[in-house]
């Protein structure tokens, strides 16, 4: 039995975390291209992708960051003694109660390792949890460095 062999030369892949995401990461590899990884955006209204330079980008992840319950939560409690300690539930309620939006405790633990080093980044908010038991206890400090 002779197998076939099948060689390729270049590849281009496009790479989406989630089916459903409008952004992703086009790497492009061959013998006769240098490797690449470009970040690109489908933009419906052209019914095309298009690349995205890093400014545009960090603006993007700014406004995305800017808009967030979540941190417009964590933010609003940094105003009265620059500390929050609390379980998701805790963090899910006062989201409920500071913007309207509802999210699960699971939801919220999802959310905080992601919002972690945007925090951190654009506010100098600092994160650390503990586990006592099945309850994690979550605190964010802002940091006057």
């Amino acid at each position: 039995m002779k197998a076939d062999v099948v060689r390729v030369e270049e590849a281009i892949v496009i790479e989406k975390p989630r089916r459903n995401d409008k952004r992703a990461t086009l790497m492009i590899t061959g013998r006769d291209v240098d490797r690449q990884e470009l970040s690109i955006e489908f933009d419906a209204e052209q019914n095309r992708w298009i690349f995205l330079d890093s400014f545009v980008i960090e603006d993007r992840n700014k406004e995305e960051y800017d808009n967030n319950p979540t941190v417009k939560t964590i933010q609003f409690s940094m105003l009265m003694d620059g500390i929050w300690k609390g379980t998701s539930s805790d963090l899910a309620a006062e989201v409920k109660r500071h913007t309207g939006y509802t999210f699960s405790p699971q939801e919220i633990g999802v959310q905080i390792p992601k919002l972690v080093p945007s925090l951190w980044e654009y506010d100098t908010i600092s994160y650390s949890s503990t586990d006592p038991g099945n309850r994690k206890n979550h605190r964010f400090e802002q940091s006057m460095y």
